[in-house]
């Protein structure tokens, strides 16, 4: 038992020994795999289903939460901040939808990785050292010489600011996307409000007309069986009872799918109990619209079309100083280094180099002409850029205009001429001058002609939606408020 114990200490402090000499080798074999560079792995489909399965694994238990009456089950990535009525307005929406968009994560992040790169142009290339002339023969023959150097490469005159304004080109664009995104984001969610208040009152109007026409069907069905009317009678008004009700039944699965798509933006579970304050889309005469030229400036200002054709004109000029610039002589490099040798005294041994380029067999004119015309192009496209976008807003702000006017002509001749014929039809058949079924008929048609008035209503919201999109997201002024 002792020789065994002897043994096996003596096996352990051999494999110390042994674990003590592969160290040193293992710590340069860490370092040198630290400084490797190891690719992320996965393909781009791979990436995207676990991302898909991390957001849904965070629904299943968001899910799980809210079943268990947790507060904090309510948002998903919404970070609290829904009013503790469970009310959500538009404005509301709004934020919370930009916030839990992930573009706008990434236009934060490339407008970041821009500024970096403006910031890189700030400051000159490193220095180069370089050590030459190191011979084996003078060292084993007691002559060593060796040459050290500093190199550096200096850059033109202007040419820095230049480069940079070239980056700070992509900046400008970046941040103009970043914030037409934003106002896209806007434009989404005050449509999907608008049309929930749409299709609340279409809904409304459908159910309207589906009871006016059953009861006509029922009233039919009653003179069927008194042999006062045909089968075919009672076939069509319970064809068109029918219609009717059909009509409420697709609006409210549009309903619930808006309301879906709103939730969902603000990074809430579609099927949560939140109360969409959705406004009066009915109110009439809606807000004043701004005048054209309030609604171009406006475009001008947030469209990002405008703001990378803008942003081009800038890089190009740079570019064109970039290029006349390089049709000069300048320096490639410039040297400074002390030669160390037993023949040199001290102090005096100091070198100096240069290089330089001449423009002889390229005299980059031609690099040159090119940057100059792209210039002048990038002048002309703002000027196209602007009269399109001028362009855009005029033909939506005509349509949006003409739209309203429908409306206002709808409500000032049809329906009072509906609810004339109403009151008459009433009378009548007070009088008995008309029958049950005449008068539903008449009840029908204004409940019907109601319905017209909100399909000419969409298509004004669908105008405003349109001419919110051309001016960039956002109406200005007070043109928003419900």
């Amino acid at each position: 038992m002792d020789a065994l114990r002897r043994a096996l200490r003596a096996l352990g402090r051999r494999s110390a020994r042994a674990r003590a000499a592969r160290a040193p080798a293992l710590g340069l074999l860490g370092a040198a795999l630290a400084g490797c560079y190891m690719p992320l792995g996965g393909s781009g489909s791979e990436r995207a289903l676990a991302a898909y399965r991390e957001d849904h694994a965070r629904a299943v238990v968001l899910e799980v939460h809210q079943r268990g009456g947790k507060a904090e089950g309510q948002g998903r990535r919404a970070g609290g901040r829904l009013p503790a009525s469970g009310a959500l307005t538009v404005e509301q929406a709004v934020v919370a939808a930009q916030e839990n968009s992930p573009r706008m994560q990434e236009m934060r992040a490339r407008a970041e990785a821009a500024r970096a790169a403006i910031d890189a142009w700030s400051h000159m290339a490193n220095p180069e050292l370089r050590i030459q002339q190191g011979r084996l023969d003078q060292y084993l023959n007691g002559q060593p010489r060796l040459g050290t150097a500093v190199r550096v490469k200096p850059l033109r005159p202007g040419e820095a600011d230049a480069e940079a304004e070239v980056t700070r080109a992509e900046e400008v664009t970046v941040v103009a996307e970043a914030r037409a995104e934003a106002l896209l984001i806007e434009a989404d969610v005050r449509w999907l409000f608008d049309e929930l208040g749409l299709l609340t009152a279409e809904i409304a109007a459908a159910d309207a007309v589906s009871a006016a026409r059953k009861e006509i069907s029922a009233r039919v069905q009653e003179r069927l069986a008194a042999s006062m009317a045909t089968s075919l009678d009672e076939a069509v008004a319970a064809l068109s009872a029918a219609e009717a009700e059909q009509d409420g039944v697709g609006h409210r699965v549009r309903l619930a799918a808006v309301r879906g798509e709103i939730l969902e933006r603000v990074g809430l579970d579609p099927e949560a109990s939140v109360q969409l304050m959705a406004g009066d889309v009915t109110r009439w005469p809606p807000p004043p619209l701004p005048s054209e030229n309030v609604l171009v400036e406006a475009a001008l200002r947030d469209r990002v079309e405008v703001a990378t054709a803008a942003a081009q004109i800038d890089a190009t000029h740079a570019m064109e100083f970039i290029e006349k610039r390089r049709r000069w002589p300048w320096f490639t490099f410039v040297e400074v280094g002390y030669q160390f040798a037993p023949s040199v005294e001290s102090g005096r041994g100091w070198t100096f180099e240069l290089g330089l380029e001449l423009p002889v067999f390229n005299t980059q004119r031609s690099q040159a002409s090119a940057a100059e015309a792209s210039s002048r192009a990038a002048k002309s496209a703002l000027v196209a850029q602007v009269k399109q976008v001028a362009r855009e807003v005029r033909t939506c702000l005509r349509e949006v205009e003409a739209a309203e006017k429908l409306v206002t002509a709808f409500r000032e001749r049809v329906l009072p001429a509906a609810e004339r014929a109403e009151a008459a039809a009433q009378k009548a058949l007070a009088g008995q001058g008309i029958d049950a079924v005449e008068a539903l008929s008449t009840r029908e048609q204004q409940r019907s002609a109601e319905q017209k008035l909100l399909e000419l209503l969409r298509r004004y919201l669908e105008g405003v939606n349109e001419l919110r999109r051309a001016v960039g997201g956002h109406l200005p002024g007070g043109a928003e408020a419900k």
